[in-house]
């Protein structure tokens, strides 16, 4: 169901003469926001940097955690 379409109906169901409510402000603002197009590069490269930093840290913990593990065996190899 597109989003225009589940506003029409979340429109509909409502009782009619109710006073407009936050649920009704928030489905208009993501209404406005589904049908403007401007943003959308914006919130593509938002999320490929998102996705850039989940696999950095990923690597970086990989990478701590094998420098730890070699540093603990030469340790344990020149212990007295």
């Amino acid at each position: 169901m597109s989003a225009l379409r589940a506003h029409r109906f979340y429109r509909r169901s409502r009782s009619p003469g109710t006073a407009s409510s936050t649920m009704d402000r928030l489905v208009a603002a993501v209404i406005a926001g589904l049908r403007q197009q401007d943003g959308q590069d914006l919130l593509e490269y938002a999320m490929l940097c998102a996705l850039i930093a989940i696999v950095a840290v990923g690597a970086i913990q990989n990478v701590g955690n094998t420098i730890n593990t070699v540093l603990w065996q030469v340790i344990a190899a020149a212990s007295f």
